[in-house]
């Protein structure tokens, strides 16, 4: 078992050089991520027991008494609150030059 000779370095810097030229002094692009490859990634069998587990948190909590109505409408306000926040630090991350 014969292991292959390892270049030299005359053979690496030339490597590089053309590497580089190839390149050129700007380092290489970082893939993008398209929304695309989210709505594929859902999955439909968590897709309907999410919306079973808010049909199920809804029902209950419609029947609570009035009373409540306004801690109710607290955390909702503080739900929305964070999903606003979520898409507006989606949109507002800067991207790399």
């Amino acid at each position: 078992m014969s292991l292959s000779p390892e270049p030299d370095e005359a053979e690496l810097q030339q490597r590089l050089e053309q590497l580089i030229g190839e390149q050129g002094d700007q380092p290489p692009l970082a893939p993008r991520r398209s929304a695309r490859g989210i709505r594929k990634s859902a999955n439909p069998i968590g897709m309907g027991l999410a919306v079973g587990l808010a049909l199920i948190v809804g029902l209950q909590l419609g029947a609570l008494p009035w009373r409540f109505r306004r801690e109710i409408w607290q955390v909702q306000g503080a739900l929305l609150g964070l999903a606003v926040g979520v898409v507006i630090g989606r949109f507002s991350v800067r991207k790399p030059d």
